[in-house]
């Protein structure tokens, strides 16, 4: 696995084929009749349009025969496109054209193409307490880990994911430290301005290039969020029902928070000084194991509005720090 410092804040395409024609006619080149698919990397049971492209003749003035798999499945004057619907992963198909210009002569193509698929899994190394049910997502100064997970086969053989090529690239710029053959896996540190979307793509073809497959995965980043929870001492957080605003307490109760210092890099939450204030005023420094739990005791028969906040800070940097606040009506 390569790693990249690269400015970032992290849905998926593709199917693998051969990407070149073959010429039939004595004397072609190239040029004269190729093949080209829409999209250009189709999918498993995906609807693809073929192309004549030429540069040698009035495309619009021929007459086009399509065969699919030897069969003819279209056929007449300006036939130049023909559409289909792939078939699943691993299956073949060969696209034959013929065409034959007003002036004469006869031009053929061949397009032989494998369908294979891609999945792309990505995982965020920012923080999410025990029991959080929902995904850590990246923020500024995380680090992502994206790992490629093709689905080839040749001859009813499914290939091996180190044998093949694997070319990255991010907002179009190649990453070839990351690239090359077996290099399924990429990290980027997000270091770009929150809310700067970040395009990932990776092209998978085997040695051949017998198949080719492309996907694609779009990330943004965003800032950490302080949170605060009732945190009940038989089941624990109540992750259900943040407190956001306030918080109903009756007198002459107790009651727990729990501040989550969520998304924030999992390696920092340890570096944070926390400090707690109700009314302003400071209630210490929590130290020790638990600095993220407020204990509050109201008074028997006394009603009150109390606002509470919380600064973490890493002592080491200023720049890393979070503040969140909520008001306890005690009624």
């Amino acid at each position: 696995m390569g790693y990249m410092r690269y400015g970032i804040t992290i849905i998926a395409l593709g199917v693998g084929f051969f990407p070149f024609a073959v010429f039939a006619q004595l004397g072609q080149t190239p040029q004269d009749l190729s093949i080209s698919v829409t999209p250009k990397y189709p999918g498993p049971f995906e609807t693809v349009t073929a192309s004549a492209v030429s540069y040698s003749f009035d495309l619009h003035r021929a007459t086009y025969t399509w065969r699919q798999n030897g069969k003819i499945v279209s056929s007449g004057k300006d036939k130049t496109t023909f559409s289909f619907r792939t078939g699943a992963v691993g299956s073949r198909i060969d696209l034959e054209l013929a065409a034959v210009p007003q002036s004469g002569g006869e031009f053929k193509a061949l397009l032989p193409m494998r369908i294979g698929d891609i999945t792309l899994v990505w995982s965020s190394d920012t923080y999410t307490p025990p029991g959080y049910r929902g995904k850590a997502i990246p923020t500024i100064g995380s680090a992502v880990h994206i790992i490629a997970l093709p689905d080839f086969y040749v001859g009813g053989a499914r290939l091996s994911s180190k044998t093949l090529y694997y070319d990255w690239e991010i907002n179009n710029t190649p990453i070839l430290q990351s690239s090359g053959r077996g290099a399924d896996t990429l990290t980027i540190a997000m270091n770009a301005s929150p809310g700067v979307p970040y395009k990932v793509v990776v092209t998978v073809s085997d040695e051949e290039r017998r198949v080719t497959q492309q996907k694609r995965l779009d990330l943004v980043g965003r800032e950490p969020s302080l949170l605060f929870y009732e945190l009940d001492p038989l089941r624990g957080p109540i992750f259900q029902r943040a407190i956001t605003k306030e918080f109903d307490l009756a007198s002459g109760n107790e009651a727990q928070i729990l501040a989550v210092p969520l998304f924030t890099r999992q390696s920092l939450v340890p570096q944070f000084t926390a400090t707690w204030k109700i009314d302003g005023k400071v209630i210490g420094e929590a130290a020790g194991t638990r600095p993220l739990i407020l204990r509050y005791t109201s008074q028997q028969g006394n009603a009150a509005r109390q606002y509470v906040s919380l600064d973490l800070e890493n002592k080491s940097n200023p720049l890393q720090a979070l503040t969140g606040s909520f008001l306890i009506n005690v009624q």
